[in-house]
């Protein structure tokens, strides 16, 4: 399924896929001012992997230690494993390097 929404301000992308027995989200929001993404991999309602660039308290945790808190709202690229419970930092993602990503380590269960 595709989605999409825009404006001179901003645009929306949504699609979500079936990839064998998982399910596939890809969102992006792009504006005049800044470019948001999630692309998620769940098994039924398990997260296998998140990207996403959200303001994160645990990335900015992970990325600012004690001074976290000076950097509020901002957006840090990270990696959600294992339902959420794990959580690494990650380079700015795009959609071609998550279908690359997608396709080298989900295995498309039947």
């Amino acid at each position: 399924m595709l989605e999409e929404d825009y404006s001179p301000q901003r645009a929306l992308l949504r699609v979500s896929a079936g990839y064998g027995s998982y399910r596939v989200f890809i969102t992006e929001i792009l504006s005049t001012t800044a470019r948001k993404y999630r692309y998620y991999v769940l098994d039924g309602d398990f997260v296998v992997a998140g990207f996403d660039n959200a303001p994160d308290a645990r990335a900015l945790h992970q990325k600012y230690g004690a001074a976290w808190k000076r950097h509020v709202g901002e957006a840090i690229p990270h990696l959600h494993l294992e339902d959420k419970a794990v959580l690494e930092l990650t380079d700015e993602m795009t959609v071609d390097k998550f279908l690359t990503w997608l396709v080298e380590n989900i295995l498309p269960e039947e």
